[in-house]
């Protein structure tokens, strides 16, 4: 799941969008109980659409629900599921992190998990170079995913007076510093749909020449330095990770200063009420939750209109605000960070870094 397949989610507004949020198992016998769970959960959205809507004219939402439900195989289950089903638009989308299991029925799809899943999950770029080409790798954790957006894998091709079997140290540097280049043209079209920090693996000599020719140099977030051109993503993911996770957790507290710098500059709103009346405006800079923190409520379209209330399956009800005001922060440009519950105990659990 990437941001542009996220984009497509937040861009429906139309009533009624069913989210379905399931965590699911990878391997047997729990994955088999997952089919049932989800059955179950397709069965509760029917129930409540059925409470809304007459019969013929919920019926072919309904029968999309089913439709999308017998399609998953629940023999290749990552660790989530999520369900977006309208008149107009189906999907589901594998999640490589649990999710809490719920049906959610409103103007706009539950997006707060996928949000959460691509700025609280550990989740950045791996690029292999090697004398044969280059490969790029989407990563969460451990577990790497071979990109092949944008002409990845690129194969390096220096022409009639070099092989590409020779080593990375036999080959000109013109014409390998050249490729190292387009590989970054290529890479940076990638980070714009979808930036995360990235890892670079390979020789010595690879990593000094991309370093030079990057773009944006800032974006490298650590080396992994060595040969490692026949190791599987598995292999090189489990190789990886150990050095990378205490830099990305560093990366996701530095948020935390920059609240603290806010506060003294006094550009900061603190709780729900504050934060909902500055989130679709133009001064939403940085939202900052706390994981755990859902909030139902009731929502007047027209006035914006907060209520907050304890049934979240009710009619009308809004499952979690939060969601709504995470969706427009990133409307608005901003940036939306989950951060560990009791972090923000001051700000009432959640709060908003302003622009001005």
């Amino acid at each position: 799941m990437d941001l542009m397949t996220l984009k497509v989610i937040q861009s429906f507004h139309q009533y009624p969008c069913v989210s379905i949020l399931l965590p699911t198992h990878r391997t047997a016998p729990d994955n088999q109980k997952d089919a049932i769970r989800l059955k179950n959960l397709a069965k509760e959205a029917e129930e409540r659409l059925r409470q809304e809507f007459e019969k013929r004219e919920i019926d072919p939402l309904i029968d999309r629900i089913h439709d999308l439900v017998a399609t998953i195989d629940v023999q290749h289950n990552l660790d989530g599921l999520a369900l977006f089903i309208n008149r107009e638009f189906a999907e589901k989308i594998d999640l490589p992190f649990s999710v809490r299991e719920r049906v959610i029925i409103d103007h706009t799809f539950a997006t707060r998990d996928l949000i959460m899943g691509m700025n609280r999950a550990f989740r950045y770029y791996v690029l292999k170079l090697t004398g044969k080409g280059a490969h790029l790798f989407e990563a969460y954790r451990d577990t790497l995913r071979e990109s092949t957006a944008n002409g990845f894998p690129h194969e390096f091709n220096p022409g009639l007076t070099e092989k590409k079997t020779e080593k990375p140290d036999n080959l000109s540097d013109g014409a390998y510093r050249e490729f190292v280049n387009q590989v970054d043209k290529r890479f940076n079209e990638v980070y714009n749909l979808n930036p995360m920090d990235l890892v670079t693996v390979g020789v010595v000599r690879n990593l000094a020449l991309y370093r030079e020719v990057a773009d944006h140099k800032d974006r490298i977030l650590y080396e992994v330095e060595g040969n490692y051109e026949h190791l599987s993503a598995h292999d090189l993911g489990k190789l990886i990770w150990p050095q990378v996770k205490d830099l990305l957790q560093a990366l996701r507290h530095r948020v935390l200063d920059e609240l603290a710098a806010a506060m003294g500059a006094k550009k900061v709103a603190s709780g729900l009420d504050d934060v909902w009346q500055l989130s679709n405006t133009g001064q939403a800079g940085v939202l900052i939750v706390e994981e755990g923190y859902f909030q139902p409520g009731l929502i007047d379209r027209e006035t914006r209109q907060l209520t907050l209330v304890d049934d979240s399956k009710a009619p009308g009800v809004v499952d979690d605000v939060v969601d709504e005001i995470a969706e427009f922060v990133m409307h608005q440009g901003g940036r939306v960070v989950f951060v560990e519950d009791g972090k923000l105990a001051e700000h009432q659990r959640i709060a908003l870094i302003l622009r001005y």
